[in-house]
């Protein structure tokens, strides 16, 4: 059966534009998709999106989910998703919830992505809190951020449910059979960092089916230190947007200092292809793990190509089922 992905099109400092485009450019890729917003204005845009007289081959897995109303990036999260049952978030969270799509893919307000998400598609068994988890590029492969943005406060309790749903995605995701699992800290030893990082660190210390490493410093996250890196979303996020920003710094100054020749030119490839590992367009978006449903959350800034990654990746999440399964087997398609 193809997989059906739910996308908020109204989602995103770009919406609907290149939301419609990207989902166009899946379409085109195999992934049927249903785009959710205001009908008049999706049709008229996916109207533009081929200049022959003759209909396209995409358009048969590409409909359009009528939706009047938009939650905004500054709107409260809980105000906007019980006022606004309507909206074009809610609308694609339902289509999951429904059976009609298995996945749905937004880059608009995270917050309201977290609430809308617990209220209409529900935690699994034993997560209290649903986490963005990342991939970020290392010298050894990949390391899993989590959570990278959705739950700014959290409760040492939250931070084990957080490693444990971590080290399960890597185990699915990575064929990793035992990963490692760190504590973003401000110092290695055991006794640094506020309560919270104190409290969660003997927790995560007590999980006898955790390979937990200990603390973590920053520093080390882009050396593959560790598989997993937990830590609470404020925090994550701005050392997500850090890594992102000094990478695209030293990027650019790498290459201002290369030459016009031969060599300047086959060196300038190889650091394009360094780049994209970084590129947050290529990774598409970061899974929302704990859900009942496979939901994907793009960056805000998401283009067209972004966003077509983003839906390229919810429907191979949604087909494998990597993304909903608690540690006791109940649930859906998410860990082991």
């Amino acid at each position: 059966m193809a997989v059906t992905v739910a996308v908020d099109a109204m989602g995103g400092d770009k919406a609907p534009a290149d939301v419609v485009k990207g989902a166009v450019a899946a379409a085109k890729d195999g992934v049927c998709v249903l785009l959710v917003g205001p009908r008049l204005t999706i049709e008229g845009l996916l109207a533009g999106q081929d200049g022959t007289r003759q209909r396209p081959e995409w358009l048969d897995t590409v409909s359009c989910v009528d939706a009047q109303e938009v939650i905004r990036e500054g709107e409260s999260p809980v105000q906007a998703v019980r006022g606004k049952r309507r909206a074009s978030l809610m609308v694609a969270l339902d289509l999951v919830a429904r059976g009609e799509a298995q996945a749905v893919v937004s880059g608009g307000n995270t917050g309201a992505i977290l609430v809308g998400g617990k209220m209409v598609l529900g935690p699994l068994p034993g997560i209290e809190r649903p986490a963005l988890a990342t991939l970020v590029p290392t010298l050894k492969g990949a390391t899993l951020l989590i959570d990278a943005g959705a739950n700014p406060t959290v409760q040492p309790r939250h931070l084990a449910q957080f490693a444990d749903m971590g080290a399960r995605f890597m185990r699915s995701t990575m064929g990793l059979e035992a990963p490692g699992v760190a504590l973003l800290n401000i110092g290695r030893e055991p006794g640094k960092g506020t309560e919270l990082q104190k409290e969660a660190f003997g927790l995560l210390s007590s999980q006898r089916d955790l390979n937990f490493l200990g603390n973590l410093e920053a520093r080390d996250i882009p050396w593959g230190a560790a598989e997993v890196v937990v830590c609470d979303g404020f925090t994550g996020n701005v050392v997500l947007k850090t890594i992102e920003g000094v990478s695209g710094a030293m990027i650019r100054l790498l290459d201002q200092g290369m030459g016009n020749g031969e060599t300047g030119e086959m060196a300038r490839r190889a650091l394009r292809a360094v780049g994209e590992r970084f590129d947050y367009r290529h990774r598409g978006g970061a899974p929302l793990l704990g859900l009942r449903g496979a939901v994907i959350k793009c960056h805000g800034a998401s283009d067209w190509q972004a966003f077509r990654n983003g839906i390229l990746m919810a429907a191979r999440y949604a087909d494998q089922g990597l993304l909903l399964r608690s540690k006791n087997g109940q649930g859906g398609n998410g860990g082991e």
